[in-house]
């Protein structure tokens, strides 16, 4: 006989939480529920991984391709979304070089002269790797940073052949490197040493997510001390600092803005930025002025967002496992007592008054898949 499990120190609303997680675990409708697809190590990061890799030999139709970033030191190419695909072909490809947890993934444009994919990996050993997906080979490695290395961005809006990307870290730094302007993909043992361009100092704390504005004029980072910075791409400079205590300091935009600890997620659409933190929250930001328009609460921590403005609805990540869907048409902030629900399994639900929601049984799966269907998801 097994010995019952005693946890000492755990509150019996984190005991609550633990044993209905796990009754969701071994639920045998949402073990199937969305087509799963199993790993075998956690995943940090995902990317889809684009029609570019038509001319590496791949293509989508046995199903949807993505980069994973890997917990096990590794970057996978799988295949998700489709159920029949057999286990031994889930992975298609497995870059490994980093000696730490690969925490994000970012691609870059083929070349023509070589149909190559390029792909950029970062990890907890401080390093950034440039691929050549074709070959599973390291072309590139960029050194700098003195802490894990948390999230990578790439300017795609650069003029001329010059390409730029950016990295967040644990040092509580951003920066800036230089791609080669025509990597050599066809030498498999040929590794170049790259060293940053620029570092840019602001936040007190962990980079945690980057974005850039879709004209490439601005770089957004989000920090673990909880504020938001608007960097001038061509100058590299500070314009605009969002936080929720307004201090002594110009550049402090701190209307309404009211995130409380880390910021998990940020996304930059045509005139917002949006952010998710662990104090439960989704923020709308006006890209200009940096006043709240949207505010939603929850339940749980937020781990990651998926807006979608032109459909008027938000897709948001929480840390219990579940997606919520959120109609941001409907007027009213959220509420986490109040709302119907519209989801199914562990993904989520569509708010009616900007409401948390709860997780729906199978019966009404189909609600969200009319959803889904219509954004050609």
């Amino acid at each position: 006989m097994s010995k019952p499990t005693v946890s000492f120190f755990q509150s019996e609303q984190d005991q609550l939480k633990a044993q209905s997680r796990a009754a969701k675990l071994a639920d045998p409708y949402l073990k199937l529920l969305g087509n799963p697809t199993r790993t075998g190590a956690k995943i940090l990061q995902i990317v889809h991984a684009g029609t570019v890799l038509d001319c590496g030999g791949y293509s989508g139709e046995a199903g949807t391709l993505v980069w994973a970033a890997m917990g096990d030191f590794t970057a996978k190419l799988v295949v998700v979304g489709n159920g029949e695909v057999s286990k031994g072909d889930i992975v298609k490809k497995v870059l490994r070089g980093h000696s730490g947890p690969v925490t994000c993934v970012a691609l870059l444009p083929s070349t023509e002269k070589n149909c190559a994919q390029l792909l950029l990996t970062g990890s907890w050993d401080k390093t950034i790797r440039l691929w050549n997906a074709n070959t599973r080979e390291t072309i590139g490695i960029f050194e700098g940073h003195t802490d894990f290395v948390k999230c990578i961005s790439v300017n795609y809006f650069t003029e001329g052949s010059e390409t730029f990307f950016y990295s967040g870290s644990s040092d509580s730094t951003v920066k800036k490197w230089k791609l080669p302007s025509e990597p050599e993909v066809t030498k498999e043992k040929s590794i170049t040493t790259i060293r940053s361009v620029e570092t840019l100092e602001g936040h007190k704390r962990a980079i945690l997510k980057l974005a850039i504005s879709k004209e490439g004029e601005s770089l957004y980072t989000a920090s673990s001390d909880n504020s938001i910075k608007k960097w001038d791409i061509s100058g590299e400079r500070i314009c605009q600092t969002y936080i929720e205590s307004p201090q002594d300091d110009s550049e402090m935009i701190p209307w309404g803005f009211s995130h409380k600890t880390n910021i998990n997620d940020l996304t930059v659409t045509e005139d917002s930025v949006w952010t998710g933190s662990a104090d439960k929250t989704v923020c709308e930001l006006d890209q200009f002025t940096g006043r709240v328009e949207t505010d939603l609460v929850h339940n749980q921590i937020v781990k990651s967002i998926l807006p979608i403005p032109e459909k008027g609805i938000i897709f948001v990540g929480l840390n219990d496992g579940e997606i919520n869907v959120w109609d941001l048409r409907l007027a009213g902030f959220a509420d986490p007592e109040a709302g119907h629900s519209m989801g199914s399994g562990n993904a989520g639900s569509c708010a009616g008054t900007r409401s948390n929601l709860s997780v729906l049984n199978e019966d009404e799966d189909k609600e969200l898949q009319d959803l889904l269907d219509e954004l050609d998801c």
